[in-house]
């Protein structure tokens, strides 16, 4: 095998583990053709305990919105539909192994940890209830990894969850 296949081998592997997984699903019995407007979870209760934890809700609170309002819904205090969103994380270690053969000794040496890297897995999930009916009518959700600076993990979050909707695909009701 030449080394030039080789590398994409290994890169296909990579970008192929790496990636976001995106699950979305309408519910039994959601009536899109009749849902006009929306309204955001609020998380003001976030504020008292993490002032930057809020401001961060309230980033993704935005994108979410602009994402209903560019599908023709409308903000409004009274509305059609609810939209919930959380984020919840947790933290992973992924450690580089490499095992090695020694054919003056006795063969195979065990694997050999080289490097470790610490990435934060997050799940966002996204849940659009109608109000009127009291059940969920939509729901998504993203699962990744993230690794990198703080700017990049923002940016990878913010467009995981545009991702999500790229999955919503109804539009607001004339």
């Amino acid at each position: 095998m030449s080394l030039m296949r080789f590398y994409f081998i290994i890169l296909l592997v990579l970008t192929a583990c790496s990636g976001t997984k995106i699950i979305s699903y309408p519910h039994t019995g959601a009536r899109f053709d009749q849902y006009r407007t929306f309204k955001l979870e609020s998380h003001e209760k976030l504020a008292e305990i993490s002032p930057r934890g809020y401001a961060t809700y309230e980033r993704w609170g935005e994108l979410i919105a602009t994402e209903m309002e560019a599908r023709g819904y409308r903000y409004h205090l009274s509305a059609d539909l609810l939209v919930e969103y959380q984020v919840s994380s947790g933290l992973g270690n992924a450690a580089s192994r490499s095992s090695y053969y020694d054919p003056y000794y006795y063969g195979y040496y065990p694997s050999v940890e080289y490097g470790n890297t610490q990435s934060v897995e997050l799940l966002i999930e996204v849940v659009i209830k109608d109000l009127k009916n009291q059940r969920t009518a939509w729901t998504g959700t993203a699962d990744l990894t993230l690794r990198g600076k703080s700017q990049e993990r923002a940016q990878k979050i913010e467009s995981a969850i545009q991702e999500i909707f790229t999955r919503f695909t109804f539009k607001a009701a004339k």
